[in-house]
């Protein structure tokens, strides 16, 4: 669990998929589970729940839009592309957060012997 000295910091593993880079914001570094690749520490501030719908006058259409400081390693959600671009901050275009580095892979993985879900019997009867 993250301090509140330490919410905001995550490491980033810029991924190529098919030609495209994904920022992928991972909660623990994924080099300490000697499997990952190196990522570099950022100060990632994702948007708060109560403002991923926008704010009066300024509705947002979607999943929030992410962008970066000019000047630093630092990386912000925004609810519109507007206020993004208000704030001066580069857009993204594709990122992911993701708790581990295994979680980017495998996402819902069914194997996952820590998953919250139980798996059900389904049969023809009613």
């Amino acid at each position: 669990m993250k301090t509140a000295t330490d919410e905001c910091l995550y490491y980033l593993v810029v991924d190529v998929h098919e030609g495209q880079p994904i920022f992928v914001f991972v909660g623990r570094d994924p080099a300490g589970d000697d499997r990952g690749p190196h990522g570099e520490p950022v100060h990632l501030e994702l948007l708060p729940p109560t403002a991923r719908f926008g704010r009066p006058g300024r509705p947002t259409f979607g999943r929030p839009v992410l962008g970066k400081a000019r000047n630093a390693n630092a990386f912000r959600e925004f609810a519109t592309s507007a206020d993004l671009w208000e704030a001066g901050f580069l857009p993204v275009s594709s990122y992911r957060v993701c708790d581990d580095w295994a979680d980017y892979h495998t996402p819902w993985s069914a194997d996952n012997p820590d998953a919250g879900t139980t798996s059900a019997a389904f049969d023809d009867s009613l």
